[in-house]
């Protein structure tokens, strides 16, 4: 059996066209996944950065992780999560509630703290 070079060229072209198409179907997997931008400022709108910042979901899901230079974290929810559950965060013993049907959240820190009526000193923002 004797394989000739168009023959070659054709189960080379079907294995790059298969490897493009798989590479393809997990990008889009990728972009599918449920992705929450978490913007932390002040309350002067001032970025918080490099503050830790606690998730908590309803699974009992903990992870911790540190904003970046804008103030942002990139945070992946569970698959096994519903949209209708809250995520909470804990900033700087502050605890906020964030729904998952939200793609892009800002928590604005401000100077009095809406649960307990107690002012926030400044110290813990810079």
């Amino acid at each position: 059996m004797v394989i000739c070079n168009q023959q070659i060229i054709i189960i080379l072209l079907i294995i790059i066209s298969l490897t493009v198409f798989i590479c393809t179907l997990h990008e889009i997997s990728l972009n599918n996944q449920r992705k929450l931008l978490i913007t932390i400022v002040d309350y002067r709108w001032n970025p918080l950065v490099n503050i830790p910042v606690q998730f908590e979901t309803i699974d009992e899901y903990y992870e911790e992780y540190y904003t970046n230079k804008q103030g942002q974290i990139l945070f992946y929810a569970n698959e096994n999560l519903n949209d209708t559950e809250l995520i909470h965060i804990l900033v700087g013993g502050i605890n906020e509630k964030i729904s998952l049907l939200d793609k892009e959240v800002t928590v604005r820190l401000s100077t009095i703290n809406r649960d307990t009526g107690e002012s926030y000193d400044d110290d813990i923002f810079s």
